[in-house]
């Protein structure tokens, strides 16, 4: 269970054009913190996720919302009826028809 957390750095005060997206990932169970880094100075400090001259990258989360227990269901197949008057959406498990879920005792699955 980790978040991440898209900021911006740069290898010195004085250099801000330098500055790259670094991706920080937090653990929301334990609150411990790691950069993602692939680019480092000599003296191993972070100066970003991405180059510098990258101006944009996407971050997106595919199950927002949904604990790692709990898998997002996948749709498999939607037809509509003989009538054409509804179509029939199917997933391979059950969905939450698009209720809103509620965690009433804070163990990230939800209870109604």
């Amino acid at each position: 269970n980790y978040s991440g957390i898209a900021h911006r750095r740069a290898p010195a005060p004085d250099q801000p054009e330098l500055a790259a997206f670094v991706i920080t990932e937090v653990s929301i169970r334990t609150g411990q913190m790691r950069d993602w880094c692939n680019v480092t100075l000599t003296n191993d400090v972070c100066v970003g996720t991405i180059n510098y001259d990258i101006p944009y990258a996407a971050l997106y989360n595919q199950e927002p919302g949904i604990p790692l227990s709990l898998k997002a269901p996948s749709f498999t197949d939607a037809r509509f009826t003989m009538e054409a008057g509804t179509i029939v959406v199917n997933f391979d498990r059950a969905t939450l028809q698009g209720a809103v879920t509620r965690d009433d005792n804070n163990d990230f699955l939800p209870d109604r």
